[in-house]
């Protein structure tokens, strides 16, 4: 296998899934909110998202037990979003937003993590590195959230979930042509020293809950403290954005800064305490759109990070053949964490005020770091270099 083969293939499906999944799932806040709901529903439909993609993710889980059978799954979570998707646009109570929110989010879960358990190892023999190969997903991010500045200021809320379904059909399409992935004597002796590293996968998904868990939430929240504040839907499709675009220059930016990071562990920690300083900044900046585009720049910079080496990281914990599965552990975790937030995050915030709340949870992302430290540190594999 070549590397123009492997990027070929696999970065076109990184940019089509990864753009249908910003017109899926980008605007769930603001959907709900134009579809009529109240406070009451809309946190209620809001804690389901994370709640069925926990479900998700562990009832899939068990069923990636190596990267061929990763991307089936994969190619099964796909099917079920270029279908499902379209029914946004026809659904406008309460119960049928329910359903069809549950039905999504279980198949959206976890074919992230199916689709980079397959890739990272690949990529790793191919000498790529992964956020390289991350970088593409990111772009579609960009490109559709900057598209959907345009759709926002022209038409329905509800028209990107046709170009949703159209993009993630397309990367389905794609996946058939992929590359196989076969087992090699290096991941069998792989297979042995993983069991070593159970306790750092412990630490790793509980570092997880804490940053990622509590971040993901914020996003959710963001957009409401945002509308209340008068901004509109095209301006948050704009500031986000902006920040993706940023998380996109950061991933173009890691193969130089591989050449200073002594341990795999280091950019996953700076990766937390940029985004929380996003967050904390809600207790400070109250203009909404310098907020807004601060959150936003800051959560690119830490994604780009968590983004670029988590994987990587994972692999020094577990073997090519259990990443799927650990990465898809880690997601079902966090989302565990998601759902009872997001159920919480409406009483917390009108208690205590937003501003508030953004430094409450930026406290509680930092912890992250703690359970970070305590993993053995790993010196930074360089990547192998092929033709």
């Amino acid at each position: 296998m070549t590397k123009r083969r492997l990027l070929w293939t696999v970065c076109p499906i990184y940019l089509l899934f990864w753009m249908g999944d910003a017109f899926l799932t980008s605007y769930y806040s603001l959907y709900f909110v134009n579809r009529g709901m109240s406070e009451q529903e809309q946190s209620i439909l809001l804690a389901v998202i994370p709640l069925s993609l926990l479900i998700g993710c562990f009832v899939m889980s068990p069923f990636a037990k190596n990267p061929a059978k990763a991307i089936w799954l994969f190619r099964f979570c796909a099917v079920m979003e270029t279908g499902l998707a379209i029914g946004y646009v026809f659904c406008d109570t309460f119960v049928s937003l329910l359903v069809l929110t549950l039905l999504i989010s279980f198949c959206n879960g976890a074919p992230f993590t199916f689709l980079e358990g397959y890739v990272a190892p690949l990529g790793k023999k191919a000498g790529i590195p992964y956020s390289s190969i991350r970088l593409f997903g990111t772009l579609g991010y960009v490109v559709s959230l900057a598209f959907g500045y345009l759709i926002l200021s022209r038409f329905p809320l509800s028209h990107a979930y046709f170009f949703a379904s159209a993009l993630t059909g397309a990367a389905l399409a794609i996946s058939f042509i992929l590359p196989k992935s076969e087992e090699s004597k290096e991941d069998e002796a792989e297979e042995e020293s993983s069991q070593v590293s159970k306790r750092g996968l412990v630490f790793f998904i509980v570092s997880s809950v804490f940053f990622f868990g509590m971040y993901t939430t914020v996003t959710y929240v963001v957009p409401i403290y945002l509308n209340r504040l008068g901004t509109s839907d095209a301006d948050y499709s704009l500031m986000r954005s902006v920040g993706v675009g940023v998380e996109l220059v950061a991933l173009l930016l890691m193969p130089f800064v591989d050449k200073f990071i002594k341990h795999k562990k280091t950019p996953l920690i700076i990766a937390v305490v940029v985004c929380a300083v996003g967050t904390g900044l809600g207790l400070f900046v109250k203009d909404p759109y310098a907020y807004g585009y601060s959150f936003f720049v800051l959560s690119g910079i830490g994604k780009g990070f968590l983004f670029g080496y988590q994987a990587l990281f994972l692999g020094s914990l577990a073997s090519s053949k259990y990443l799927p599965k650990a990465l898809t552990i880690n997601t079902g975790c966090v989302n565990v964490t998601v759902t009872l937030m997001n159920y919480g995050s409406a009483s917390i915030y009108n208690a205590i005020s937003f501003p508030a709340y953004f430094g409450l949870m930026a406290g509680l992302q930092l912890l992250g770091i703690l359970f970070l430290v305590l993993i053995p540190n790993q010196k930074a594999e360089q990547p192998k270099q092929s033709a």
